[in-house]
């Protein structure tokens, strides 16, 4: 049998969106497709420190994290990538300038713009659930030559969501990623989900023919055109990457992952 090489989104794919569960279905399929010689790669939008915790409940061979900016096998990195010093001094000088809330992502540690944040609000929230998890620094517009991948903007209020706009159209070496409600992800085009999955296969010496992509949101886009022959769709999904897909499983919950596993005959 040849060996395969699966690529798995997390959130609404692997787990479920709000609650992180992880089906006890998609444990085993996952655990059988590598018993059987295959490759499992967890491909994320999330860095390193964001998903840390989530490693070893998800028993991956691979993590492909920032959106590429970063590969790793077992304990080896095999590509990694940040956002030049020059380029995120200019970036953070004009988010400065505009006044916008932002969260710069870096494999260690995010940056948020310096608090405090008003109870309640979006960006107050966003902080209360990251700081659980990561190192956060305060330091966005004040600290020195930070090295961070990517960025996400945090919906703001109204007079300001133009200057968010104003903001964007600076990007023009960015993919920036419309998140819905005022959130952007904004990505370096050095790297993406569809790259990072080629430059594994390259590695690996795995054909496209022999590579599967399993995601539900537009942030997955890059991967469902990535030119692999096998790209799996959950049963709720992000209709604009409907048209990408070319298997449709069932939801998280309803073992989407096993089910799409058994009927593509990865697992016995």
């Amino acid at each position: 049998m040849k060996r395969k090489a699966l690529f798995f989104d997390i959130d609404g794919t692997l787990l479920e969106e709000r609650t992180e569960r992880f089906p006890e279905s998609a444990k085993e399929a996952i655990a059988r497709a590598r018993q059987e010689g295959h490759l499992c790669f967890v491909n994320t939008g999330r860095v390193r420190c964001m998903i840390r915790y989530l490693m070893p409940r998800l028993g991956m061979d691979g993590y492909i994290l920032g959106c590429g900016s970063q590969i790793l096998f077992g304990e080896q990195i095999l590509y990694e990538e940040h956002i030049s010093i020059e380029r995120g001094n200019a970036i953070r000088a004009s988010l400065a300038a505009y006044g916008l809330d932002v969260c710069l992502e870096s494999p260690d540690r995010l940056y948020l713009n310096q608090g405090p944040y008003r109870p309640g609000s979006v960006a107050w929230q966003i902080e209360q659930e990251l700081r659980s998890r990561c190192t956060i620094s305060y330091d966005v517009y004040t600290g020195q030559d930070l090295v961070f991948d990517k960025l996400f903007l945090i919906p703001l209020s109204p007079e300001k969501e133009k200057l968010k706009q104003s903001f964007i159209q600076e990007l023009h070496d960015f993919d920036v990623i419309d998140r819905g409600q005022g959130f952007y992800e904004c990505v370096p085009l050095a790297y993406s989900k569809g790259k990072a999955l080629r430059r594994v296969l390259d590695h690996f010496g795995i054909s496209k023919e022999d590579a599967y992509v399993f995601g539900d949101s537009m942030n997955d886009l890059s991967m469902f055109q990535s030119g692999v022959s096998h790209r799996i769709i959950m049963g709720e999904h992000d209709e604009l990457l409907r048209p990408y897909a070319t298997f449709v499983t069932k939801p998280v919950m309803e073992d989407g992952i096993f089910f799409a596993m058994k009927e593509l005959e990865i697992i016995p």
